[in-house]
Order: C-alpha cells, then sequence, then structure tokens
C-alpha cells in the first residue's frame, strides 16, 4: 500500500472518528493530538463555501501533509475555530480572519489570491452586452446579485453604492434573485431565468466557456481579497504557516492562478 493511500485512509477515519464525537457533543475531539501518518500532519483547513472546490482541488496532492478541508459558513468557522478545530483558515474575505485575529484566535491574516467582480452573461446571444446596459432604460435584463449575507453581497452592494443615485436604482430594479454566494446565480444565468449576475471573475472561469465575462468599471469594483491565517491553538502551526505559504506562491497557488485567481 502506498505512502499516500495510507496517509489518505487514515485521514478518512479520523474525519469519521471526529463526526461520531460531535454527534455525542463532546469536546474531545478539540483535545485529541494531531494525527500523524508516516512523519506527516494531518491539517484541518476551515474554509468559506465559495472557496470548497479551488482549495479541496489544490491541496489534494500537498505532499507535505495530508489536509482535511471543512466548508462552513462564517459563523461555523468561528466556532469551530474558537473551539480549537482547525489549523487554517481561509476565507473569502477579511472580515473574518481579522475578527478571529484581534480575539487573539489567529494569527495575523494574510491575502493569498484576489479577484474581480464581473458581469456574467451566457456567452452566446447575451441580453446584457455592457454595464451600462443595466443603467439605461433600454434594457429589460433580469439580473441576480449576492444578499447581504455573504461576501459577493456585501462586495456587491460596496460597488453599486458608488454610482449615482438614478443608476443605482435602475440595477437594483432589475434584480430578481439575490443569493448567499455564486452557485445559484451562476446556475440561473446558466438555465435562462436570469440575464446576467454579478459575481466574481473565478465563477465565470469555472464556467469552463458556458457563461463571458463583462467588466464591471474599475471605479466601482472594490478590492476582492481571499485571506488565510494560522490558529494559534494548532499543534502544527509550522505545518500550516507552510501550507498557508504554499496558497500564496506554491504549487497551491499555481493551480488557483490557472483558475483565474490573481496574485496576492
Amino acid at each position: 500500500m502506498s505512502v499516500l493511500l495510507r496517509r489518505r485512509i487514515a485521514a478518512t477515519l479520523l474525519s469519521a472518528a471526529a463526526l461520531g464525537v460531535t454527534a455525542c457533543g463532546s469536546d474531545e475531539e478539540t483535545s485529541r493530538p494531531p494525527l500523524v501518518v508516516d512523519g506527516h500532519p494531518t491539517l484541518v483547513l476551515q474554509v468559506s463555501r465559495t472557496l470548497g472546490v479551488p482549495l479541496t482541488e489544490c491541496t489534494k496532492e500537498y505532499a507535505p501533509a495530508e489536509v482535511r478541508v471543512e466548508l462552513g459558513s462564517p459563523a461555523e468557522i468561528e466556532s469551530r475555530l474558537r473551539a480549537g478545530r482547525g489549523d487554517l483558515v481561509a476565507a473569502d474575505d477579511s472580515l473574518l480572519p481579522q475578527k478571529l485575529a484581534d480575539d487573539d484566535v489567529v494569527e495575523s491574516p494574510q491575502i493569498f489570491a484576489r479577484d474581480t467582480l464581473v458581469l456574467a452573461v451566457p456567452a452566446d446571444d447575451a441580453e446584457v452586452r455592457d454595464f451600462a446596459d443595466l443603467t439605461s432604460g433600454e434594457s429589460e435584463a433580469l439580473i441576480g446579485i449576492g444578499d447581504g449575507s455573504g461576501a459577493l453581497g456585501q462586495t456587491t452592494t460596496t460597488a453599486l453604492e458608488k454610482l449615482g443615485s438614478v443608476e443605482r436604482e435602475a440595477v437594483l430594479a432589475r434584480v430578481r434573485t439575490q443569493a448567499p454566494d455564486a452557485r445559484r446565480l451562476v446556475g440561473d444565468v446558466r438555465a435562462g431565468r436570469l440575464d446576467a449576475a454579478i459575481v466574481h471573475a473565478t465563477d465565470v472561469e469555472a464556467t469552463r466557456g458556458a457563461l463571458a465575462a463583462l467588466p464591471v468599471p474599475a471605479a466601482l469594483g472594490p478590492e476582492v481579497t481571499y485571506t488565510a491565517a494560522v490558529s494559534r491553538r494548532s499543534e502544527h502551526a509550522a505545518d500550516a504557516a507552510a501550507l498557508l505559504q504554499d496558497l500564496q506562491s506554491g504549487t497551491c497557488a499555481g493551480q488557483l492562478r490557472a483558475g483565474g485567481f490573481l496574485a496576492p
């Protein structure tokens, strides 16, 4: 049996054990010594749901450690880290890591990737051909935006607030759907239920050509940053810091760039 396979089997058993402990309401999981397989630690990476796919893919073959990705909402991730569950947090904004850093739960957050807001439209026969179509009265396009519960919605709100009041109201009048993240918005555009949606450039890149990205005016677009931080309660802090560095400039970073994420 290969070393990698043994590590994956052990990590799977640890995940199953953790689920059993959680179901019983015990805090044993947070006090159990970290699993080490063939000299490699198992690192628990707490991740915002929107980053689940790219970070799971890019850490799958991370050689120095076995990486177990746990997805969650900001509230779920915060609760886990405060309970000592997790070695590293990676979030789709800077708010949660900074809040945890202010409370000495994690080290100082570091940016590992950037993104931009775009207008996602069908690759063929798009009703919307320019962001200006949303602010004019000539188009009947229906759009989707993020709601206030997620980073996408907060970033979109910041961008739209930079429009003049008349233009902003024109855009908001076209909103048919609001969602906590881009997954539903992208799906609705692909299915023809929406003519366009304001999402991240990487969300469009992930459709592999099904959707096209129209630029949001640079004057509106706030900087979209993805940040990560090492837990102060991690028993493998040095290994977690090495993984963070890999997200910034290593093999994992290369995979993120290939997926459309911008360098930090």
